[in-house]
């Protein structure tokens, strides 16, 4: 059986006083055969399936074999015998003009500040751009033209864009999320022997505060909020999430199943250790009661603390 697509000594490029980005290529893809091209940024990936896709000139053959008969794709895109071949394509970025002078220097600074792209970019803009972009390893596309990037390459400058943006809240969100956070203490969880009060409230804080703590600090972040009421809110979000695990260890001991959500005593079946066995019913409900006095502690003087202080008082004697 014929390939469904044979590429033969395909070269093509974009300006053909350079190089160019592909040269004498050649593959055949069999009926019901999976491709996949992989290459570093510019190898010319994109290049190749734009040419098959009829969109850039070549030098070269490129036969298709659909089930109307075998069809050639000739140099300047034309379709020659057979059944004009259907293929779908999923562009992996928009795309820019090439004739286009913006360069990724400006194009960061017209994204990143009110400087007006026309007149010479100072300094500072141009090495916050070029600090963001060796972030994703693009440093050398500093001063390369938008419309010539390949698609890799777009990608590193849209992602350098996206972190500066918003470096603050993926940040944040890494931190609670990552090895020091709550892959930390799912490590502590299923691979350390847990037998303490410290040891508890160390696996709790990580498992379950960081992500509690870590959306009230990303809303902090979204509303510009001073470093000093960060601090309080996080503290807040740490001392409540405390409370509701430990509420959580309690409830699984004298909760009502259908209420609670999961099997009663399941914890203890499992083998787990918590707040209950080494605290006992009623230490754990004075350590909840303690923990949400420090968290309304924590924003007590925030003028508008009402709502925050009613959450933390619903949540010490939840059923579920």
């Amino acid at each position: 059986m014929a390939p469904v697509l044979e590429l033969r000594h395909i070269t093509c490029g974009y300006d053909p006083e350079e190089p160019p980005a592909l040269r004498g290529v050649s593959l055949a893809l069999e009926p019901g055969e999976r491709l996949a091209l992989v290459g570093p940024n510019g190898a010319g990936k994109s290049t190749l399936f734009r040419s098959v896709l009829g969109q850039l000139s070549y030098q070269g053959n490129i036969t298709f074999s659909p089930a109307g008969g075998p069809a050639i794709r000739l140099a300047d895109g034309t379709v020659m015998g057979g059944t004009r071949p259907l293929i779908g394509y999923v562009p992996q970025s928009p795309s820019f003009d090439r004739g286009d002078p913006i360069s990724v220097l400006d194009f960061f600074t017209a994204a990143t500040s009110k400087w007006p792209v026309c007149l010479p970019i100072p300094q500072k803009y141009r090495e916050r751009c070029r600090m963001s972009l060796e972030r994703v390893h693009g440093g050398d596309l500093l001063d390369k033209p938008m419309g010539g990037l390949s698609g890799g390459q777009l990608q590193r400058v849209l992602l350098a864009l996206a972190l500066w943006l918003a470096w603050k809240p993926v940040r944040v969100l890494a931190r609670a999320c990552g090895a020091d956070g709550m892959v930390a203490g799912q490590v502590l969880d299923t691979l350390y022997g847990i037998h303490t009060e410290e040891q508890l409230k160390a696996m709790y804080r990580l498992k379950t505060g960081v992500m509690i703590s870590g959306a009230a600090e990303l809303g902090c972040v979204a509303a510009d909020m001073p470093a000093d009421m960060r601090a309080q809110a996080v503290e807040f979000a740490d001392q409540l999430g405390l409370a509701f695990q430990i509420r959580d260890d309690m409830l699984d001991v004298v909760g009502d199943q259908q209420v609670f959500g999961k099997p009663i005593g399941s914890d203890k079946e499992e083998g787990k250790i918590t707040y209950v066995d080494v605290d006992g019913l009623e230490g754990c409900a004075r350590a909840v009661e303690s923990c949400t006095q420090k968290a309304k502690d924590a924003v007590a003087h925030w003028p508008e603390h009402d709502f925050l202080f009613a959450l933390a008082d619903q949540l010490v004697d939840r059923k579920k």
